[in-house]
């Protein structure tokens, strides 16, 4: 197979996996405010300049990270963006684009976004299987010597139940 074919139909699956994993963040947003929690908003910044987010579901506040309604996550970190970073599964995921990590006959490829605990990529199972059904997306959870990969419904699920 050429090259260029086989990087194509890496960027195909990519872009499929972060479809999905955009679709499962507006399908959590949708379920929060469904519960009847509202979207909300916190002051952020250093010294007396604070700032306000935008509104949304708190998934940390220490950072603070929200997702918005519409399913994007947007986060704030001291030495990033003074107003902020917005994640959108659908097109920041190719600003992630690293080597995967080899797992055995399998490889995760991290798409950028990280909530809570857990690191949302994909795995596929086999370099030669390059089909949509070989692409699974998870999460990685645990720090150190000890990560261990869930499976997306059960991250959403732990997600969801945090809040």
């Amino acid at each position: 197979m050429a090259d260029n074919d086989v990087q194509e139909q890496s960027h195909a699956l990519r872009q499929s996996a972060a479809g999905e994993l955009a679709d499962r963040l507006k399908q959590l947003a949708d379920t929060l405010s469904g519960t009847g929690l509202r979207p909300r908003r916190v002051w952020f910044g250093r010294g007396y300049l604070k700032r306000r987010s935008p509104a949304g579901f708190v998934l940390d506040s220490g950072g603070p990270q929200i997702l918005l309604p519409d399913g994007r996550l947007w986060h704030y970190h001291s030495r990033g963006n003074p107003r902020g970073r917005y994640f959108n599964a659908r097109v920041d995921h190719a600003g992630c684009m690293h080597s995967p990590l080899p797992l055995g006959d399998r490889r995760f490829a991290f798409l950028g976004a990280v909530v809570h605990k857990y690191s949302f990529g994909y795995l596929h199972h086999d370099d030669a299987d390059r089909s949509p059904d070989s692409v699974a997306l998870c999460a990685l959870s645990g720090k150190g010597n000890s990560p261990r990969f869930v499976d997306a419904t059960e991250a959403f699920a732990d997600i969801a139940r945090s809040l």
